[in-house]
């Protein structure tokens, strides 16, 4: 019995270290706040497994100030900023300022 128990505890300790049960939080990501423009997009990706592979993708990018995650049905998108000039809302949303994350 307490074999099996012991591996059931590996398998979730194992699982959580990859992050397989991450709840993504942080509590610079400001929530149905769209940041995007055209002017002030440095690029944007797709695919993400979540938030915090897109909060790491600005880090690392040159210039990278602010990003936008797009958290949609089919797809996710990320997008890299300078700013965050002028925010609209919408439900779909989560956007941060890099420097105010915890890395």
């Amino acid at each position: 019995y307490w074999s099996i128990m012991i591996r059931i505890a590996l398998v979730f300790a194992a699982i959580a270290s990859i992050g397989l049960c991450d709840d993504p939080s942080d509590p610079c990501y400001q929530e149905k706040v769209n940041c995007f423009l055209p002017d002030v997009e440095l690029g944007h990706t797709t695919y993400l497994r979540d938030i915090t592979f897109c909060e790491k993708g600005c880090r690392d990018m040159d210039g990278c100030a602010w990003f936008t995650w797009r958290e949609a049905e089919d797809f996710s998108v990320c997008y890299f900023l300078t700013d965050c000039p002028m925010p609209t809302t919408g439900d779909e949303y989560t956007s941060a300022m890099v420097e105010e994350c915890i890395p």
